[in-house]
């Protein structure tokens, strides 16, 4: 399939207790959907990268991109796209400062350290994907992020059927027109296909430690999370 439809979020198991394929999973299935790209956006960190680039070379078809999501302290989370090896060089130093002095699987980034990392020359070879839940940036939070990145900042729009879609597509679309962002189609995977989602909500309820039973809203509200087709 000739398609121009990249998913450019998509996490693998190496989001621990988050994502629920194999990067390797993650890339087959890419390929079988007839997807232009597949940008892996794993949670602070680029662990699953070696294994998805071994399976991407029988199918050169999809292009792989290198990305991370990067916790903040007290804001949503950021994921940013490398465009080039400067890119990829600035992200890893931001995964590194992450960890830095952290307990294991407690890694973040304080705000004034992201802005820093923005201003440097090599962070024009990264695009830049803020959070756009309901709960997100606060207008401050915006203006730094538009100083510093404004010709790099894509805004995810995703229809995840969870009865939200109305009002995360409204909030988007006004975000792009008042900052003249561009907008993307995500489904922000967490899995290849969506008969992992039985296996994600385990993951879940095992992170937040909780039973699967009381794990409530903790849990995705359906199994919309998977690769999907153009």
């Amino acid at each position: 399939m000739n398609s121009s439809y990249a998913e450019l979020q998509a996490k693998t198991c190496f989001s621990f207790l988050s994502g629920a394929s194999h990067p390797s999973e993650m890339v087959e299935r890419a390929a079988e959907l007839g997807l232009r790209a597949l940008a892996i956006t794993d949670l602070n960190g680029v662990y699953a990268l070696p294994k998805a680039f071994r399976q991407a070379k029988q199918h050169t078809e999809v292009k792989l991109i290198s990305g991370a999501e990067l916790t903040l302290r007290d804001h949503p989370p950021i994921s940013f796209l490398a465009k080039n090896r400067a890119g990829y060089g600035l992200l890893c130093r931001m995964i590194t400062r992450a960890h830095e002095g952290k307990p294991k699987g407690r890694a973040f980034l304080e705000w004034h350290e992201i802005l820093s990392f923005l201003e440097l020359p090599a962070s024009e070879s990264l695009i830049v994907i803020p959070s756009t839940r309901l709960d997100t940036l606060d207008q401050i939070q915006w203006r730094d992020l538009r100083e510093r990145a404004a010709d790099r900042i894509h805004l995810p729009l995703q229809r995840l059927l969870d009865g939200r879609d109305r009002l995360r597509a409204e909030r988007v679309l006004a975000l792009s027109q008042e900052s003249n962002f561009p907008v993307f189609a995500s489904n922000d995977a967490h899995y290849h296909i969506g008969e992992r989602r039985m296996l994600h909500d385990v993951l879940t309820a095992t992170r937040v430690r909780s039973s699967l039973r009381e794990s409530g809203r903790s849990l995705f509200s359906n199994a919309e999370r998977h690769l999907k087709s153009p």
